[in-house]
C-alpha cells in the first residue's frame, strides 16, 4: 500500500471501530427499551383487564373496597399514560434500526479498507473515505441518544470480542 494511502487505511479502521461500538450501543439501548416496555405494559394491561372484568361484572364492588378499586383505576391510568408518553416500543425499534445502519457502515468500511483500498489511488481512496464519513454523520444525526447503561454494556461486548467473526480470530 502506498504511504499516502496508509493514513486513509488507519482512518477506515477507526471508522470500523466507531461503527462497531455505536451498533452495540444501539442494540443495548433497544434491549433497555424493550425491557422497560415489558415491565410497564404488562402490568398496565393486567390492571386494565382486571378493571374491565370488575366493571363489566360488578366484581370490584363486591370483592374490593372503594379505595382499592379507585387505586387500581389510578394505577391503570398512570401506567397507560407512561406507556404512551415514553413510546418504549417505538424507541426500541428506532435503536435497532440505527444499530443495523451502523453495522452496514462497519461492513462497508471493512470492505473498503481490506479490498478496495489495495488498488485505489489516493484521490479515489479519499473519495471512498469521504462517502463513508458522510454515511456515518447521517446515521449519527438520526440515531437515538443512548443511556449510560447501554454504553457500558456495549463497551463490554466489544472488549470481550462479541462481534468478531471466527475468520478474524487468531
Amino acid at each position: 500500500m502506498k504511504p499516502d494511502v496508509e493514513e486513509i487505511f488507519r482512518e477506515l479502521r477507526r471508522l470500523e471501530e466507531s461503527a462497531e461500538l455505536a451498533a452495540q450501543t444501539q442494540f443495548e439501548q433497544a434491549k433497555v427499551w424493550k425491557t422497560f416496555h415489558t415491565w410497564i405494559s404488562v402490568p398496565a394491561a393486567l390492571v386494565a383487564g382486571l378493571l374491565a372484568l370488575g366493571t363489566g361484572g360488578c366484581l370490584l364492588a363486591d370483592l374490593l373496597s372503594k379505595e382499592v378499586a379507585g387505586g387500581l383505576v389510578i394505577a391503570a391510568a398512570a401506567l397507560g399514560a407512561i406507556v404512551v408518553w415514553l413510546s418504549a416500543a417505538d424507541r426500541a425499534t428506532d435503536a435497532e434500526a440505527s444499530a443495523n445502519e451502523y453495522l452496514a457502515l462497519q461492513g462497508d468500511a471493512r470492505v473498503t479498507r481490506i479490498i478496495d483500498l489495495r488498488v485505489a489511488e489516493f484521490g479515489q481512496a479519499r473519495e471512498m473515505l469521504a462517502e463513508l464519513l458522510e454515511q456515518q454523520n447521517s446515521i449519527n444525526r438520526q440515531a437515538p441518544t443512548a443511556s449510560r447503561v447501554a454504553r457500558k454494556r456495549a463497551a463490554r461486548n466489544v472488549r470481550e470480542g462479541g462481534l468478531k467473526y471466527n475468520v478474524d480470530r487468531p
